[in-house]
């Protein structure tokens, strides 16, 4: 998810399998000739993630826990970062 002058494009959502981001993904509605979902890879949606959660009470636990928020950057996981993720927004619809 890129951004156009520092604004956010897009949200992140989560699947629980690949086939069923694949699959939303595919189920992609054109306008105009133009894609507006796709998959990221997981560099980018850790990244998306760490900005989406930075501030809130899931964010300040992982801090606790790692000490530093540069060091939650750097070592939490992916489960860690998904859990804190959901915590904090459930999941997303459409």
């Amino acid at each position: 998810m890129g951004s156009f002058d520092g604004e956010q494009l897009g949200q992140t959502m989560v699947f629980d399998t690949k086939a069923d981001r694949d699959a939303w993904v595919s189920d992609e509605h054109y306008e105009s000739g133009d894609l507006h979902r796709e998959a990221i890879g997981a560099r980018e949606a850790r990244a998306s993630i760490i900005r989406e959660v930075s501030g809130t009470n899931s964010w300040a636990r992982l801090c606790d826990r790692y000490d530093t928020p540069s060091e939650v950057k750097r070592s939490a996981t992916m489960v860690e970062l998904l859990a804190a993720w959901r915590a904090e927004y459930g999941e997303r619809d459409e």
